[in-house]
């Protein structure tokens, strides 16, 4: 018996070792291919694929069952058959990429049931990582092709073979192998073992202190030491979920300390991670893909979701001030020096630095995070309590992998999609369907557009959720001559709002959980804290100002009359503002936000009236706008 113990301890090991081996090379190959290339496109994807999909398989096990038998049919053996369909790709790159005709030569026996093969993995490998919702979509895009001319009217389509359907998802660069896995395995892998290093490296650590530093003395500053933090971070790892664990592990049970329930802390903390997705640098794995299919340079697209991003981290830092002061919540002393902050942490600050200059420069984002990595592992040296030993640098090589695995097998079936929406013209139909059903009017068109988005993105990951809607929606948007990048960015936004909306709202449960919180009350409270990011989306559609593009006025102008509608906005929501407001005053401070927030310079002046009635009535019958608690004030907790 326990020489049986011993074999078994020693297999165990042995597989531990082989997926960390698997894990560290695939993290290393990426960044080798990110700094100096030489590799074609379609290779580059197919090893990205062929990588991750054997980790899947052995990471995310098909059930509970532990029987050998079980595991070598339902784990090892979808392993060995994933290889042997990617390297197909390589044995025979040839004459897949140059002496065979695309949809025309006729495909072998074993090509078609490698194809098949590796469809079929892929949906597995979905289902095991993402959930059922993606896979029942890729199930249904795959079909569709199949018995489109069964479908009436816009959905009718031409019928086309198996062989066709396999050749386009497995032989060419427009279904599995198309712009979405390109971009992960390109792009998105790097930043998430950037983001590994952000983390082991202790810059979390900083942005923490250094959040606590300048607001230590801040009514209610723990909560607002959350939102500045959370929504750094989130600007550098890319995934609200993965940043709401990180942060809010330390400051959700700091809100709840100074008083805040656990459903409002929560929901700062989950609000704030999901601004992170559209906050620069390195924002979330769908603004790469959003450059993939606009043509714009990553720049570009940072710099079009920067004034968007702040407003909303402006928006959610009112919505938490208000709170506390409502409720006379205390400040509590963190005992944090700035200075010494920064002293302490000075030598990491350099390679997101790095990153930014490089990325202002024009250089590929795919560089530019290999030589952040590379700029993390040599900066942390120089000093003791950052410095990552050879162990460290492969258990966060080793987690960078382990964490691209969602977006890799994400963006894969999200090609199964395009593929067929590509093969079958599907995509054109829709939208021309979508603009015929709303008769041109783009403020429905819209309405649905985010409706269709927030429901999709309930059941998948931000980058899958904008992949599939680049195919079947964007073109309804762009068909209304609605500007290219505010169209994707329109469904980038709210693809990442979508996390915090019922009835999946991953993020805002995760952020229930470290709360102890009712998930459901959390996720309504992260809307409302969060209703700004639901407004501006459609400004910037109106207006293209709130992207930056314009002239300095018109920016300035938008800027400003934004500020002030959030502000109004704000303390409608929370019904207070130096002092208690009654229902009336409520709505009409709803009403002026929205006249602000909406860029026409007509409504300014009415806007600006209702700020004013507002306002001065309440700021004279007070001494200070805001401020610290006074010591001697009663202390009263949120009940």
């Amino acid at each position: 018996m326990g020489k049986m113990k011993k074999l078994f301890q020693a297999k165990h090991n042995c597989l531990n070792y082989f997926i960390r081996t698997l894990a560290v090379f695939m993290a290393a190959f990426h960044v080798y291919i990110g700094l100096f290339g030489g590799i074609d496109a379609y290779q580059q994807r197919a090893l990205h694929l062929g990588l991750g999909l054997p980790l899947i398989f052995l990471l995310y096990p098909a059930g509970k069952n532990k029987s050998l038998s079980f595991k070598i049919i339902c784990d090892y053996l979808p392993c060995l058959v994933s290889t042997i369909c990617i390297a197909y790709i390589f044995i025979f790159y040839d004459w897949i990429t140059i002496e065979r005709f695309f949809l025309i030569t006729p495909l072998t026996v074993s090509e078609l049931i490698l194809g098949m093969m590796l469809i079929v993995l892929i949906i597995e490998a979905t289902r095991r990582v993402v959930g059922k919702a993606l896979c029942i979509l890729v199930l249904l895009f795959l079909f569709y092709p199949l018995f489109g001319n069964y479908f009436p009217g816009m959905l009718h389509t031409i019928p086309f073979s198996w062989q066709k359907i396999i050749d386009m998802q497995y032989l060419t660069t427009g279904g599995i192998f198309g712009i979405p896995l390109g971009v992960s395995a390109s792009v998105i892998v790097l930043f998430i073992v950037f983001a590994s290093f952000v983390q082991s490296s202790g810059f979390a650590d900083f942005v923490y202190e250094f959040s606590a530093a300048i607001m230590k003395k801040a009514r209610g500053g723990p909560a607002k030491i959350a939102v500045i933090a959370s929504a750094l971070v989130g600007s550098i790892c890319g995934s609200s979920t993965a940043n709401v664990v990180t942060t809010g592990s330390f400051t959700i049970p700091m809100m709840k300390k100074i008083g805040l329930k656990p459903e409002f802390a929560g929901a700062v903390e989950a609000s704030a991670s999901t601004v992170g997705l559209i906050l620069p640098p390195v924002m979330s794995g769908a603004a790469f893909l959003m450059a993939a299919f606009t043509g714009l340079p990553y720049k570009n697209v940072c710099i079009i979701a920067l004034l968007p991003a702040l407003i909303n981290v402006y928006a959610v830092y009112l919505m938490v001030h208000f709170e506390t002061i409502k409720y006379n919540l205390q400040a509590v002393s963190v005992d944090v020096s700035l200075a010494e902050t920064f002293k302490r942490y000075y030598h990491i600050l350099i390679p997101p630095l790095i990153l930014v200059i490089l990325i202002i420069k024009g250089y590929s984002p795919g560089f530019v995070c290999s030589w952040s990595i590379i700029a993390f592992i040599i900066f942390c040296f120089l000093r003791k309590h950052t410095r990552l030993s050879i162990k460290q640098i492969l258990d966060t090589l080793e987690s960078g992998a382990k964490g691209a695995l969602l977006v890799l097998v994400a963006t894969a079936a999200s090609g199964i999609i395009v593929g067929s929406v590509d093969l079958t013209g599907l995509g054109h139909r829709l939208a021309s369907g979508l603009v015929e059903l709303t008769g041109g009017n783009i403020s429905l068109t819209l309405i649905i557009a985010m409706v269709l988005t927030l429901i999709l993105g309930t059941g998948m990951p931000p980058a899958a959720t904008y992949v599939v809607l680049v195919a079947i929606l964007v073109p309804a948007l762009i068909n209304l001559s609605i500007p290219v990048y505010a169209a994707h960015f329109f469904v980038v936004f709210f693809a990442g709002q979508s996390l915090i909306t019922p009835p999946m709202a991953i993020t805002s449960y995760a952020a229930a959980t470290i709360a102890g919180a009712d998930p459901m009350k959390t996720s309504w409270l992260a809307i409302k804290i969060s209703l700004t990011a639901f407004i501006i989306p459609f400004m910037f559609v109106v207006n293209p100002a709130f992207l930056m593009i314009g002239s300095v006025g018109e920016i300035i102008s938008v800027t400003i009359t934004a500020l002030m509608g959030v502000f109004l906005l704000a303390i409608s929501l929370e019904g207070y503002f130096l002092q208690k407001l009654n229902i009336y005053e409520r709505i009409l401070a709803f009403i002026g936000a929205i006249l602000l927030i909406y860029p026409e310079f007509i409504l300014i002046l009415p806007g600006g009236i209702i700020l004013c009635i507002l306002v001065i009535p309440q700021a004279i019958s007070s001494r200070k706008l805001f401020g610290t608690l006074d010591k001697k004030s009663e202390i009263r907790t949120a009940d």
